[in-house]
C-alpha cells in the first residue's frame, strides 16, 4: 500500500509517496498535491486577507485625529490636555504649556519603581503604576518635582484663557 505524506523542506512544502503506488493513482494523487500546495497562493488566500485587513486599519487610523503625547489636545469633554510619562526617571516632557482651567494627566510607569509629582498646591503621593491628574485653575508657571527623586523636575505654563 503507498501513500501520499507531507514532508517540510527548509524552502517550503514538498509531497512524497511512501510504499509501492500503483501507477493508476499516480496522476490524481498529483492533483491533489498540487491543489494543497498551491491553495495558500490562490486569490483571497491568507495574504490577500491580510492586505486588505492592513489597508482597513490603516484608512481608519488615518481619519483619527492625530493626539500624541505631550500634545494639546482638545478638553471640552472635559478629558485632560496631555499626558506626561513618568518613567525612565523623567517626566516626559518635562516643560509643558497648557490653558487656566485645564488638566494634566501623569501616566506612571516605571517598572514598579515608585516616583510622586509633588508640587506647592499638589502631590500624587508615592506611586509605582496608575495614573494622577490635576487641574490648573490660574494662570503661571508652576514647578513641580518627585519626591523621591529630586532630580525629576518638571514645569507647567499655565496660560490666561
Amino acid at each position: 500500500m503507498s501513500k501520499l505524506v507531507p514532508s517540510r523542506t527548509g524552502t517550503g512544502h514538498r509531497f512524497a509517496y511512501r510504499g509501492r503506488m500503483d501507477s493508476s493513482l499516480k496522476l490524481p494523487a498529483l492533483a491533489v498535491a498540487g491543489v494543497v500546495v498551491l491553495g495558500g497562493c490562490a486569490p483571497g488566500g491568507h495574504t490577500t486577507e491580510k492586505a486588505a485587513r492592513v489597508k482597513q486599519v490603516a484608512d481608519v487610523a488615518a481619519k483619527l485625529p492625530a493626539a500624541p503625547l505631550g500634545h494639546e489636545l482638545s478638553t471640552d469633554d472635559g478629558s485632560p490636555a496631555a499626558t506626561i510619562v513618568v518613567k525612565h526617571g523623567a517626566f516626559t516632557p518635562a516643560s509643558f504649556t497648557i490653558t487656566a482651567g485645564q488638566a494634566l494627566l501623569w501616566s506612571f510607569d516605571d517598572d514598579g519603581l515608585a516616583h510622586s509629582v509633588t508640587a506647592g498646591g499638589f502631590d500624587s503621593g508615592p506611586k509605582t503604576s496608575g495614573l494622577f491628574s490635576h487641574t490648573f485653575a490660574t494662570s503661571g508657571t508652576i514647578s513641580y518635582h518627585c519626591s523621591i527623586h529630586p532630580a525629576m523636575k518638571g514645569t507647567v505654563t499655565v496660560t490666561g484663557r
